[in-house]
């Protein structure tokens, strides 16, 4: 899916760069205007459901539609190179030579290439809303983005648009069996979700886990297809490729996470996995843009809890509710 880190680095990026004509430009504005292009235009033949939401699946990038990301190992390993080459890229333009806005689009993208690389540097994880140490759990994994991601950002308006969904499908069982094979490496790295998010994984793979009628991944093609009057071949061809290829896919990867879950630990913290500190580290880093350690920002949200809670009590206090805890009083004030 598309993360606030691949929008930064493409169209809000790209939003902020000045209207004018590259002629007009001094040479090193130019040089960056033109890199943010290209690199955006990278990014979105890597990344087809981020091309799909953009609304860039069409023209000379038509193909994208009918494709999902490649996350594979080798598909992983490119774009660790390719992100590499973009900061390879950025970093060649002179600074120094940047001001006003450009200066911005140009931190902008740094920032973005060089949290990509960071997190990249690590042989393990996956992607959610951000960084994370594990490529499936509760908020990761293509088993708990894709079908949503089909049923509301894949539009069907013509055949062309429902024989992409289709081969976005098939794409799908292909994801899933590739996040499986990550989900034994980073095992044997000694990275496995704690068992509670296991839990909690294994109930949502057991509700995408249904028959091919009951499939959302079905029924959506089925009923957009028929309101655009299209041939009902389409629900029958996606029910089959839910039988065949993404049904087993689930089941082999719910097997491999009822085995992790048997050895599960409890402990949630990544400091027991090696490199964990320094991976949560690059992660924060990505996801809130601060330099700040870990320890000062958990320090940070204590000092804060602790204003915000003094502050409640005041106002609480000042209505008249003076006993219990903090929490006790805001739960009374619901009753």
């Amino acid at each position: 899916m598309l993360s606030r880190r691949d929008l930064l680095s493409s169209a809000a990026a790209l939003a902020l760069v000045p209207a004018l004509s590259r002629a007009s430009m001094p040479d090193d504005v130019a040089k960056l205007d033109a890199l943010m292009d290209a690199i955006f235009q990278e990014n979105l033949r890597r990344n087809p459901e981020g091309a799909t939401q953009l609304g860039f699946d069409k023209g000379p990038n038509a193909d994208l539609k009918s494709k999902l990301r490649d996350e594979s190992r080798a598909g992983k390993a490119a774009t660790k190179a390719e992100d590499t080459d973009q900061l390879r890229r950025i970093l060649a333009i002179d600074a120094g030579k940047l001001d006003g806005l450009d200066r911005v689009n140009y931190e902008t993208i740094r920032y973005t290439k060089e949290s990509a690389v960071a997190v990249g540097a690590f042989d393990f994880g996956g992607q959610g809303s951000g960084p994370s140490p594990y490529v499936v759990s509760q908020q990761t994994g293509a088993y708990q983005s894709i079908p949503d991601f089909l049923d509301t950002k894949h539009r069907i308006e013509t055949a062309a648009d429902a024989d992409a969904y289709l081969a976005r499908l098939d794409a799908f069982a292909g994801q899933l069996d590739d996040n499986t094979e990550q989900m034994r490496h980073d095992a044997g790295l000694g990275v496995v979700p704690p068992d509670f998010l296991l839990d909690l994984a294994l109930t949502q793979l057991a509700a995408t886990r249904t028959t091919a009628d009951k499939s959302l991944l079905v029924t959506s093609i089925a009923h957009r297809a028929k309101e655009k009057g299209l041939s009902d071949d389409y629900a029958k061809r996606a029910a089959a490729l839910y039988d065949a290829k993404i049904g087993p896919a689930l089941d082999r990867q719910i097997d491999e996470a009822k085995k992790l879950r048997a050895t599960a630990a409890h402990d949630a913290g990544v400091w027991h996995v090696k490199q964990g500190g320094a991976f949560y580290a690059s992660a924060l880093r990505s996801t809130t843009t601060t330099g700040m350690s870990p320890d000062d920002i958990h320090q940070f949200g204590l000092d804060q809890g602790k204003d915000i809670a003094a502050r409640i009590d005041v106002l609480l206090q000042n209505q008249g509710m003076s006993k219990g805890t903090i929490g006790e009083r805001i739960l009374a004030l619901y009753q």
